[in-house]
């Protein structure tokens, strides 16, 4: 079991991935899934950038990466929908809050979320109505475009 100090330990030992150097060694789902629940945004992060490379691979966390949407730090809401659009379809269970995030002060996070919604493809029916609302807005977005064009597919 890890000590609630033990993420940015883990930070000290991983590293970040794509952070110049040599690829440190991936850290499991399991403590990733304790980094993204960290109280630091930057050790959530740092988190969500290795669930972003490990894909799939990281399905278990997707109830994590869910809950870092609703942080008040808008790069970590932006990053959990980055991180959960390469899960495939592991982050079926994050369409309710990937909807939600849709409607995010933050346009950045609205076109993550966009993005996201669009890599889960036609399981994502659910949130038509809402990519449809997004894509109307005075700034369009193109990621809501092609999201509804993949999940129409």
């Amino acid at each position: 079991m890890m000590r609630p100090q033990a993420p940015i330990a883990l930070l000290l030992v991983l590293g970040v991935p794509g952070c110049g150097g040599q690829d440190p060694q991936a850290p499991t789902a399991a403590e990733l899934t304790v980094m993204l629940r960290d109280q630091d945004p930057n050790v959530q992060l740092k988190a969500a950038a290795w669930v972003k490379q490990l894909g799939p691979a990281a399905a278990e966390t997707v109830p994590a990466l869910t809950a870092a949407l609703k942080s008040r730090h808008h790069a970590v809401r932006q990053s959990a929908a980055v991180a959960l659009g390469e899960l495939g379809s592991a982050a079926a269970p994050a369409i309710p809050a990937l909807t939600s995030a849709l409607s995010d002060a933050q346009y950045e996070v609205r076109k993550s979320a966009a993005d996201a919604l669009g890599n889960l493809g036609p399981a994502a029916q659910s949130a038509i109505p809402a990519l449809e609302a997004f894509s109307r807005q005075p700034d369009p977005c193109k990621s809501a475009q092609s999201a509804l064009k993949k999940i129409r597919s």
